[in-house]
C-alpha cells in the first residue's frame, strides 16, 4: 500500500470535488480514487466528521463489548493473511468441545460481555447439525447476542448439508444466530483474492451469501482488511461493491476499516502508518453514504488512533477481548479503558445493542 501524502498542489486540486461532496453530491470510483489520492488530510477529516455529525448526535459516540471464540481452528482454505489456522492432521490443530466452548461463553458473560463471536474453520465435513446444537445450547443458558459465522462459512456449510445458502442461514437463525460476523471479506477483488487466499471464496460468492442473509432481516457488518498488496483502485472497488449491494437490500449495520500487518503474514507491503488508516477511514465515512456507522475496533488499551479516528468519521468502537494464558477474560479494564478514550475526545460514550440502538448514555 502507497499512499503518499500529497503536496500543497496536489491538495489544492480536490478541494472542488470536496465542496460537490459536502453539497450533496455523490462519489463515483474515479472522484473517490482521486480524494483518496489527492485531497488535503485534514480537510477530508473535517468534511467526514461533517458527514457523521449528519447521520449521528454530535456528542454521542457509541460502543459495545465482546468476546471471540475460534472453537475450532482446523481449516483447509490456508489464507496468507491467517496465522491462526492448520491444516487437517496438523498436531496444532484441533476443536473445543460444546461443553469448552459454553465455558468460554460463560467467561465471556462474567466479564462484562454484550455478544460472543463464534468462529470456525473450514474443514471436509462441516456438520450444520453440530452448530445448530452449539446455538442453541448457547441460547439455553445465556443471554447474549450471537454474532458469528462468515459468508464462507455459512457457504460450506450449506454445501456440506446439501442445502441452500438461504435455508442454512434460516435454520441458524431459528437456531438463535443474532447477526453474520464481519469476518471474511478481506477485499472484494478477485485479483487480490486470488493472490492471498486463493481457495477463498470469490467476491460473487461473498455477495451472494450476504446478500441472502440481508433478504432473510439478519444484519451484517462489513469490514475491508488493507495494508498488503491492495492498490488505491482496489480499496474504491470494495467500497463500491459494498455500497451498492447496501443499495439494494439496507442491510449492512455498520463498517469497519483493518489493518493488515504483511511483514508478519509474508505478504510483503509496509506497515500503514496512522496517517494512512485515518486517510482510509475518512474516504469510508464519504464513500459509504448509505452507512449510518462507520466502526473502530478496539482492541488493546491505550490504542492511540481511536480519539482522532473520532473526528476523521468513525462513531462506533467494538471493544473484542480474548482470554489470557491464565483462562481470564479480561473485559471490564478493556472496556472501561475504551470508554475513557471516548470521553478524553470531548464526547459522551453510549452503550449500544446489536441493532446500533442507544441503551444508555454515560
Amino acid at each position: 500500500m502507497a499512499l503518499n501524502e500529497p503536496g500543497p498542489g496536489i491538495a489544492a486540486g480536490a478541494a472542488d470535488l470536496l465542496d460537490e461532496v459536502r453539497e450533496g453530491g455523490r462519489l463515483t470510483p474515479a472522484r473517490g480514487l482521486r480524494l483518496l489520492q489527492s485531497a488535503d488530510l485534514l480537510d477530508l477529516g473535517s468534511l467526514a466528521d461533517e458527514r457523521r455529525q449528519q447521520q449521528h448526535s454530535e456528542r454521542l459516540v457509541t460502543y459495545t463489548c465482546g468476546g471471540e471464540i475460534h472453537y475450532n481452528n482446523t481449516c483447509i482454505i490456508g489464507c496468507r493473511f491467517c496465522a491462526r489456522h492448520r491444516l487437517p492432521g496438523h498436531p496444532q490443530g484441533g476443536r473445543l468441545s460444546e461443553t469448552e466452548t459454553l465455558e468460554q461463553v460463560g467467561m465471556i458473560v462474567a466479564a462484562g460481555g454484550r455478544f460472543v463471536r463464534l468462529r470456525t474453520g473450514i474443514e471436509p465435513g462441516l456438520d450444520l447439525a453440530r452448530h445448530l446444537n452449539l446455538l442453541t445450547a448457547i441460547g439455553k443458558r445465556y443471554d447474549i447476542h450471537l454474532q458469528s459465522f462468515s459468508p464462507i462459512e455459512i457457504r460450506h456449510l450449506a454445501l456440506e448439508a446439501n442445502l441452500s445458502c438461504a435455508e442454512t442461514l434460516r435454520r441458524l437463525c431459528d437456531a438463535g444466530l443474532g447477526s453474520l460476523s464481519v469476518e471474511g471479506v478481506e477485499i472484494l477483488s478477485d485479483r487480490i483474492r486470488r493472490r492471498i487466499a486463493p481457495d477463498r471464496d470469490t467476491v460473487d460468492q461473498w455477495l451472494e451469501v450476504t446478500g441472502a442473509a440481508h433478504d432473510l432481516g439478519l444484519g451484517t457488518t462489513a469490514s475491508l482488511l488493507f495494508g498488503h498488496i491492495e492498490s488505491d483502485e482496489d480499496i474504491i472497488e470494495h467500497l463500491d461493491q459494498l455500497r451498492r449491494l447496501q443499495d439494494r437490500t439496507g442491510g449492512f449495520r455498520a463498517f469497519c476499516p483493518i489493518v493488515c500487518h504483511p511483514q508478519s503474514r509474508g505478504l510483503g507491503g509496509e506497515a500503514v502508518t496512522k496517517v494512512e488508516y485515518l486517510r482510509i477511514l475518512a474516504i469510508s465515512r464519504l464513500y459509504l453514504d448509505n452507512f449510518s456507522n462507520i466502526q473502530l475496533y478496539y482492541l488493546a488499551p491505550h490504542d492511540s488512533i481511536s480519539q482522532p479516528a473520532l473526528r476523521f468519521g468513525a462513531n462506533d468502537l467494538e471493544v473484542t477481548f480474548g482470554f489470557d494464558t491464565s483462562g481470564g477474560c479480561p473485559g471490564y479494564e478493556v472496556e472501561a479503558e475504551a470508554v475513557r478514550q471516548i470521553s478524553d475526545a470531548g464526547f459522551s460514550p453510549a452503550l449500544r445493542g446489536p441493532d446500533y440502538k442507544v441503551v444508555e448514555v454515560f
